[in-house]
């Protein structure tokens, strides 16, 4: 788990995906998932610096949907996980948002068993063993 600095207040993130368990491609985003209010707070703050961010989408299915950076918690309620992402240079940044420090907690935990086994080069597969090592 990492933290940041936000006015003075602590900002929760932790970095999952490939870059930490799995196989990079060229292609491979840098996935991060954040705490709501804290995802707002940083949408907020990549738009006040001009910083391209996406429309946000359903992580999931990568469907775009048009949302107001304010109005992030409305989209966390779908189906899915939710996040936006947001790229500087060549580096894609996917964050994802998680609604509870619980939630958080099983990312982290997912992300600690998927380093201990061998990386899964089956995107579907790798997803899979992920939702079911959120589980445990």
């Amino acid at each position: 788990m990492g933290y940041g600095v936000k006015g003075g207040d602590k900002m929760r993130f932790l970095l999952t995906g490939t870059q930490v368990f799995g196989l990079t491609t060229k292609e491979s985003d840098i996935d991060i998932v954040m705490l709501c209010d804290d995802a707002i707070d940083l949408r907020l703050w990549l738009v006040e610096h001009s910083i391209g961010v996406s429309e946000t989408i359903d992580v999931e299915s990568k469907e775009p949907e048009k949302l107001d950076p304010k109005k992030i918690d409305e989209i966390v309620e779908s189906e899915g996980y939710k996040g936006f992402y947001f790229s500087i240079n060549k580096l894609r940044f996917n964050i994802i948002i998680t609604k509870t420090d619980e939630e958080l907690t099983q990312w982290e935990t997912a992300t600690n068993a998927m380093k201990k086994i061998e990386p899964i080069t089956n995107r579907k597969e790798r997803i899979n063993t992920f939702k079911l090592a959120k589980e445990i």
